[in-house]
Protein backbone atom coordinates (compact mmCIF):
# COMPACT_ATOMS: atom_id res chain seq x y z
CA UNK A 1 0.00 0.00 0.00
CA UNK A 2 2.76 2.22 1.24
CA UNK A 3 4.33 1.53 -2.37
CA UNK A 4 1.20 2.42 -4.38
CA UNK A 5 0.90 6.13 -2.46
CA UNK A 6 4.70 6.79 -3.36
CA UNK A 7 3.99 5.74 -7.34
CA UNK A 8 1.02 8.12 -7.00
CA UNK A 9 3.02 11.03 -5.88
CA UNK A 10 6.29 10.74 -7.93
CA UNK A 11 3.21 11.01 -10.95
CA UNK A 12 1.50 13.50 -10.04
CA UNK A 13 4.98 15.32 -9.84
CA UNK A 14 5.77 14.70 -12.72
CA UNK A 15 2.72 15.54 -14.19
CA UNK A 16 3.21 19.14 -12.53
CA UNK A 17 6.52 19.70 -13.43
CA UNK A 18 5.19 19.11 -17.34
CA UNK A 19 2.62 21.85 -17.30
CA UNK A 20 4.21 24.58 -15.29
CA UNK A 21 8.08 24.02 -16.51
CA UNK A 22 9.88 24.51 -12.41
CA UNK A 23 9.10 23.17 -9.19
CA UNK A 24 7.17 25.25 -6.56
CA UNK A 25 9.35 26.62 -4.21
CA UNK A 26 8.17 28.08 -1.23
CA UNK A 27 10.34 30.89 0.48
CA UNK A 28 9.59 32.10 3.92
CA UNK A 29 11.16 35.11 5.10
CA UNK A 30 12.36 35.45 9.04
CA UNK A 31 10.71 38.14 12.00
CA UNK A 32 12.42 42.01 10.76
CA UNK A 33 11.33 43.47 14.06
CA UNK A 34 9.93 46.46 14.91
CA UNK A 35 11.67 49.82 13.17
CA UNK A 36 10.46 53.11 14.90
CA UNK A 37 13.56 55.47 13.70
CA UNK A 38 16.09 55.76 10.90
CA UNK A 39 18.78 58.46 10.06
CA UNK A 40 19.72 59.23 6.38
CA UNK A 41 22.43 61.82 6.03
CA UNK A 42 24.02 61.88 2.73
CA UNK A 43 21.96 64.13 0.68
CA UNK A 44 22.88 68.09 0.43
CA UNK A 45 21.09 71.15 0.34
CA UNK A 46 22.95 74.13 -1.98
CA UNK A 47 22.37 77.79 -1.81
CA UNK A 48 24.12 79.87 -3.81
CA UNK A 49 24.97 83.73 -2.35
CA UNK A 50 25.61 86.04 -4.84
CA UNK A 51 28.20 88.98 -4.64
CA UNK A 52 26.26 91.81 -3.92
CA UNK A 53 27.16 95.28 -5.97
CA UNK A 54 27.52 98.44 -3.44
CA UNK A 55 25.39 100.59 -3.21
CA UNK A 56 26.58 104.48 -2.99
CA UNK A 57 24.13 105.95 -0.46
CA UNK A 58 25.35 110.03 -1.35
CA UNK A 59 28.43 111.60 -1.70
CA UNK A 60 29.80 115.22 -2.60
CA UNK A 61 32.25 117.71 -3.37
CA UNK A 62 33.65 120.03 -0.59
CA UNK A 63 36.16 122.51 0.15
CA UNK A 64 38.00 122.94 3.27
CA UNK A 65 35.02 124.66 5.47
CA UNK A 66 32.58 121.62 4.44
CA UNK A 67 30.80 124.01 1.67
CA UNK A 68 29.66 121.67 -1.50
CA UNK A 69 31.21 122.38 -4.56
CA UNK A 70 29.03 120.36 -6.88
CA UNK A 71 28.10 122.35 -9.69
CA UNK A 72 29.97 125.57 -9.01
CA UNK A 73 33.72 126.84 -10.10
CA UNK A 74 36.41 126.14 -7.47
CA UNK A 75 40.00 127.79 -7.11
CA UNK A 76 43.38 126.39 -7.68
CA UNK A 77 45.85 125.52 -5.35
CA UNK A 78 43.17 125.05 -2.50
CA UNK A 79 42.27 121.63 -0.87
CA UNK A 80 39.11 119.61 -1.78
CA UNK A 81 38.06 116.27 -1.18
CA UNK A 82 35.00 114.35 -2.68
CA UNK A 83 32.96 112.33 -0.03
CA UNK A 84 31.10 109.04 -0.44
CA UNK A 85 29.14 107.19 1.71
CA UNK A 86 28.44 103.35 0.21
CA UNK A 87 27.15 100.37 1.59
CA UNK A 88 28.20 96.99 0.74
CA UNK A 89 25.40 94.75 1.72
CA UNK A 90 27.44 91.10 1.78
CA UNK A 91 30.42 92.97 4.35
CA UNK A 92 32.82 95.63 3.14
CA UNK A 93 35.45 92.98 2.65
CA UNK A 94 34.14 92.76 -0.47
CA UNK A 95 34.77 96.01 -1.66
CA UNK A 96 37.97 96.20 -3.98
CA UNK A 97 38.09 99.79 -5.34
CA UNK A 98 35.96 103.36 -5.20
CA UNK A 99 37.73 105.16 -8.53
CA UNK A 100 37.29 108.40 -9.17
CA UNK A 101 37.85 109.71 -12.59
CA UNK A 102 37.28 113.63 -13.87
CA UNK A 103 38.11 115.37 -16.81
CA UNK A 104 37.36 118.39 -18.91
CA UNK A 105 34.55 118.55 -21.53
CA UNK A 106 36.28 120.38 -23.57
CA UNK A 107 32.84 121.59 -24.28
CA UNK A 108 31.60 117.99 -25.85
CA UNK A 109 29.68 115.70 -23.12
CA UNK A 110 30.76 113.06 -25.06
CA UNK A 111 34.72 113.63 -24.76
CA UNK A 112 36.26 111.32 -22.60
CA UNK A 113 39.76 112.44 -21.59
CA UNK A 114 40.16 109.52 -18.77
CA UNK A 115 40.49 106.71 -21.03
CA UNK A 116 44.11 107.66 -21.54
CA UNK A 117 46.05 108.80 -18.33
CA UNK A 118 48.61 111.66 -18.73
CA UNK A 119 48.06 115.48 -18.78
CA UNK A 120 46.20 118.00 -16.50
CA UNK A 121 43.13 117.26 -18.79
CA UNK A 122 42.56 113.92 -16.36
CA UNK A 123 42.41 113.04 -12.44
CA UNK A 124 41.92 109.59 -11.39
CA UNK A 125 42.05 109.02 -7.57
CA UNK A 126 41.54 105.51 -5.84
CA UNK A 127 40.62 103.86 -2.97
CA UNK A 128 41.93 100.44 -2.77
CA UNK A 129 40.24 98.02 0.13
CA UNK A 130 43.11 95.80 1.52
CA UNK A 131 41.06 94.51 4.68
CA UNK A 132 41.41 90.72 4.93
CA UNK A 133 38.72 90.62 7.49
CA UNK A 134 36.07 92.12 9.79
CA UNK A 135 34.37 95.35 9.52
CA UNK A 136 37.04 96.96 7.31
CA UNK A 137 38.80 99.96 7.53
CA UNK A 138 42.61 99.02 6.15
CA UNK A 139 43.20 100.49 2.53
CA UNK A 140 45.70 102.57 0.33
CA UNK A 141 44.43 106.24 -1.22
CA UNK A 142 46.27 106.65 -4.80
CA UNK A 143 46.76 108.76 -7.36
CA UNK A 144 47.17 107.41 -10.50
CA UNK A 145 46.89 110.57 -13.24
CA UNK A 146 48.48 113.41 -13.29
CA UNK A 147 52.15 112.27 -12.35
CA UNK A 148 53.53 116.09 -13.38
CA UNK A 149 52.39 118.08 -10.21
CA UNK A 150 49.31 119.30 -11.55
CA UNK A 151 47.19 117.78 -8.79
CA UNK A 152 48.58 116.97 -5.36
CA UNK A 153 46.95 114.31 -3.58
CA UNK A 154 46.18 114.77 0.00
CA UNK A 155 45.09 112.73 2.93
CA UNK A 156 42.72 109.81 3.55
CA UNK A 157 39.72 109.69 5.96
CA UNK A 158 37.76 106.65 6.52
CA UNK A 159 34.74 106.72 8.79
CA UNK A 160 33.14 103.14 9.63
CA UNK A 161 29.66 103.33 10.15
CA UNK A 162 29.10 99.45 10.13
CA UNK A 163 30.21 96.24 8.73
CA UNK A 164 29.07 96.82 5.64
CA UNK A 165 28.88 101.08 5.40
CA UNK A 166 31.25 103.62 5.70
CA UNK A 167 32.21 107.40 4.87
CA UNK A 168 35.43 107.22 2.26
CA UNK A 169 37.15 110.94 2.18
CA UNK A 170 39.44 111.61 -0.29
CA UNK A 171 41.52 115.14 -0.18
CA UNK A 172 43.25 116.55 -3.39
CA UNK A 173 44.41 119.97 -4.52
CA UNK A 174 44.57 120.87 -8.01
CA UNK A 175 47.68 123.30 -8.81
CA UNK A 176 47.94 126.38 -11.04
CA UNK A 177 47.39 125.02 -14.22
CA UNK A 178 44.42 122.81 -13.88
CA UNK A 179 42.34 123.52 -16.72
CA UNK A 180 39.63 126.28 -16.83
CA UNK A 181 35.96 125.22 -17.01
CA UNK A 182 33.27 127.68 -16.84
CA UNK A 183 30.54 125.89 -17.34
CA UNK A 184 27.35 126.98 -19.38
CA UNK A 185 26.32 129.31 -17.36
CA UNK A 186 23.41 127.61 -15.73
CA UNK A 187 25.00 124.84 -13.67
CA UNK A 188 22.07 122.91 -13.62
CA UNK A 189 21.77 120.95 -10.23
CA UNK A 190 20.52 117.64 -10.74
CA UNK A 191 22.26 114.95 -9.22
CA UNK A 192 23.63 112.11 -11.14
CA UNK A 193 24.11 114.05 -14.69
CA UNK A 194 26.53 115.35 -17.25
CA UNK A 195 24.84 118.43 -18.69
CA UNK A 196 26.91 121.91 -18.52
CA UNK A 197 29.32 122.11 -21.12
CA UNK A 198 33.10 123.24 -20.54
CA UNK A 199 32.64 121.67 -17.33
CA UNK A 200 35.06 119.20 -15.35
CA UNK A 201 32.88 115.71 -15.40
CA UNK A 202 33.59 113.01 -12.54
CA UNK A 203 32.81 109.24 -12.12
CA UNK A 204 32.50 107.39 -8.46
CA UNK A 205 32.60 103.86 -9.33
CA UNK A 206 32.43 101.55 -6.61
CA UNK A 207 33.78 98.31 -7.55
CA UNK A 208 33.52 95.07 -5.73
CA UNK A 209 34.41 91.20 -6.09
CA UNK A 210 32.83 89.35 -8.74
CA UNK A 211 32.78 92.46 -11.00
CA UNK A 212 30.04 94.21 -9.70
CA UNK A 213 30.11 98.09 -10.50
CA UNK A 214 28.20 100.91 -9.44
CA UNK A 215 28.65 104.37 -10.20
CA UNK A 216 27.36 108.09 -9.94
CA UNK A 217 28.56 111.00 -12.31
CA UNK A 218 28.74 114.70 -11.78
CA UNK A 219 30.21 118.05 -12.49
CA UNK A 220 32.40 120.91 -11.01
CA UNK A 221 33.65 124.01 -12.75
CA UNK A 222 37.46 126.13 -12.18
CA UNK A 223 38.17 129.42 -11.69
CA UNK A 224 40.48 130.89 -14.23
CA UNK A 225 44.26 131.55 -12.82
CA UNK A 226 47.37 133.24 -14.78
CA UNK A 227 50.04 134.22 -13.27
CA UNK A 228 53.78 135.90 -13.75
CA UNK A 229 56.21 134.15 -12.04
CA UNK A 230 59.33 135.57 -12.54
CA UNK A 231 61.04 137.53 -15.37
CA UNK A 232 65.15 138.42 -16.29
CA UNK A 233 66.38 141.93 -16.73
CA UNK A 234 67.65 142.37 -20.49
CA UNK A 235 70.89 144.51 -20.93
CA UNK A 236 72.72 145.35 -23.88
CA UNK A 237 75.09 147.81 -24.59
CA UNK A 238 76.77 149.52 -27.83
CA UNK A 239 77.99 152.27 -30.18
CA UNK A 240 75.30 154.70 -31.76
CA UNK A 241 74.49 153.49 -35.16
CA UNK A 242 74.84 149.72 -34.04
CA UNK A 243 72.55 146.94 -32.74
CA UNK A 244 72.89 145.88 -29.51
CA UNK A 245 71.45 142.58 -28.75
CA UNK A 246 71.08 141.04 -25.15
CA UNK A 247 71.64 137.87 -23.59
CA UNK A 248 68.18 135.78 -23.53
CA UNK A 249 66.50 135.70 -20.64
CA UNK A 250 63.62 133.72 -19.24
CA UNK A 251 60.27 134.18 -18.07
CA UNK A 252 58.14 131.73 -16.55
CA UNK A 253 54.08 131.91 -15.91
CA UNK A 254 51.31 130.00 -15.02
CA UNK A 255 47.86 129.64 -16.94
CA UNK A 256 45.23 127.25 -16.71
CA UNK A 257 43.50 128.37 -20.12
CA UNK A 258 44.86 129.11 -23.61
CA UNK A 259 46.73 132.39 -23.17
CA UNK A 260 48.26 135.43 -25.40
CA UNK A 261 51.51 136.72 -23.55
CA UNK A 262 52.61 140.35 -25.28
CA UNK A 263 55.42 142.74 -24.47
CA UNK A 264 55.67 146.18 -24.57
CA UNK A 265 58.13 149.47 -23.36
CA UNK A 266 58.13 153.16 -23.09
CA UNK A 267 60.81 155.35 -24.16
CA UNK A 268 64.04 154.76 -22.38
CA UNK A 269 65.26 157.17 -20.69
CA UNK A 270 68.63 157.84 -19.94
CA UNK A 271 69.16 157.63 -15.86
CA UNK A 272 70.49 161.71 -15.55
CA UNK A 273 67.73 162.55 -17.21
CA UNK A 274 69.55 164.21 -20.70
CA UNK A 275 68.40 162.07 -23.53
CA UNK A 276 66.02 159.25 -24.37
CA UNK A 277 65.97 156.63 -27.27
CA UNK A 278 62.86 156.07 -28.44
CA UNK A 279 60.72 152.38 -28.23
CA UNK A 280 61.06 152.28 -31.83
CA UNK A 281 64.24 151.50 -31.75
CA UNK A 282 64.04 148.94 -29.82
CA UNK A 283 62.45 145.33 -30.39
CA UNK A 284 62.68 141.85 -29.32
CA UNK A 285 62.10 138.22 -30.80
CA UNK A 286 61.04 134.80 -28.48
CA UNK A 287 58.79 132.09 -28.40
CA UNK A 288 56.38 131.81 -30.99
CA UNK A 289 57.85 134.64 -32.19
CA UNK A 290 60.38 133.43 -34.03
CA UNK A 291 62.23 136.56 -35.82
CA UNK A 292 62.62 140.17 -34.74
CA UNK A 293 60.75 142.96 -34.98
CA UNK A 294 60.71 146.31 -33.66
CA UNK A 295 57.70 148.15 -31.34
CA UNK A 296 55.72 150.54 -33.83
CA UNK A 297 55.13 153.02 -30.68
CA UNK A 298 51.50 151.75 -30.30
CA UNK A 299 51.12 148.46 -30.26
CA UNK A 300 52.86 145.57 -28.02
CA UNK A 301 54.52 142.26 -29.17
CA UNK A 302 53.18 139.40 -28.94
CA UNK A 303 55.32 136.41 -28.40
CA UNK A 304 51.89 134.27 -27.91
CA UNK A 305 48.81 134.39 -29.70
CA UNK A 306 47.60 138.17 -30.67
CA UNK A 307 45.03 140.26 -29.87
CA UNK A 308 42.25 138.19 -31.09
CA UNK A 309 44.23 134.48 -30.91
CA UNK A 310 45.37 132.29 -27.95
CA UNK A 311 48.14 130.38 -27.13
CA UNK A 312 47.14 126.34 -26.81
CA UNK A 313 47.25 125.59 -22.65
CA UNK A 314 49.67 123.68 -21.48
CA UNK A 315 48.37 120.00 -20.63
CA UNK A 316 51.28 119.15 -18.45
CA UNK A 317 53.04 120.98 -15.98
CA UNK A 318 52.50 123.72 -13.20
CA UNK A 319 54.15 126.13 -15.17
CA UNK A 320 55.45 127.72 -18.73
CA UNK A 321 58.86 128.71 -19.65
CA UNK A 322 60.11 130.52 -22.48
CA UNK A 323 63.77 131.09 -22.42
CA UNK A 324 64.56 132.73 -25.52
CA UNK A 325 63.46 136.09 -25.04
CA UNK A 326 65.98 138.32 -26.71
CA UNK A 327 65.80 142.02 -26.88
CA UNK A 328 67.45 144.61 -28.90
CA UNK A 329 68.32 148.22 -29.58
CA UNK A 330 69.13 149.98 -32.90
CA UNK A 331 71.32 152.78 -31.03
CA UNK A 332 70.61 156.12 -33.01
CA UNK A 333 73.06 158.20 -34.46
CA UNK A 334 74.14 160.93 -31.70
CA UNK A 335 72.74 159.10 -28.90
CA UNK A 336 74.88 160.46 -25.71
CA UNK A 337 76.48 158.15 -23.99
CA UNK A 338 75.09 156.61 -20.87
CA UNK A 339 72.95 154.32 -18.80
CA UNK A 340 69.12 154.35 -20.29
CA UNK A 341 66.40 152.63 -19.23
CA UNK A 342 62.37 151.92 -19.27
CA UNK A 343 59.56 149.68 -17.51
CA UNK A 344 59.30 146.34 -19.54
CA UNK A 345 55.09 145.77 -19.52
CA UNK A 346 54.53 141.96 -19.78
CA UNK A 347 50.57 141.42 -20.29
CA UNK A 348 49.08 137.75 -19.79
CA UNK A 349 45.71 137.09 -20.90
CA UNK A 350 43.32 134.01 -20.54
CA UNK A 351 40.88 133.02 -23.00
CA UNK A 352 37.63 133.63 -21.54
CA UNK A 353 35.79 130.65 -23.63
Amino acid sequence: MKKKIALIAIAILIIATTFVGTPFVKIVFGDIGNISEVWHNTSTLTIEVYHAPAVINWYDLQNSTGVSQLNKQIDVDQAYCFIINVTCPNNWTEIEYINITAWYDQGNESSYYNETPGGNLNLFLQYKNITVGGTGGTAEYNMLWPTGGEVIKGSMEEEVINESCHNITLWFTPKYQFRYAPGDGLWDSTRNATNDLKSWNFKIEVVTEGGNTTWVMDEFGVYHYCSIVSVGNPTAAGLPGHNATADPITLIHRANANFSLSVDIDDLQETNGYDTIPETACGLKGGDKTSASNFDGTNPIYIYGSASTYHNHDVSGTEHTTSDIIFHCNIPYGTLAGVYETNVYYHLVLDPS
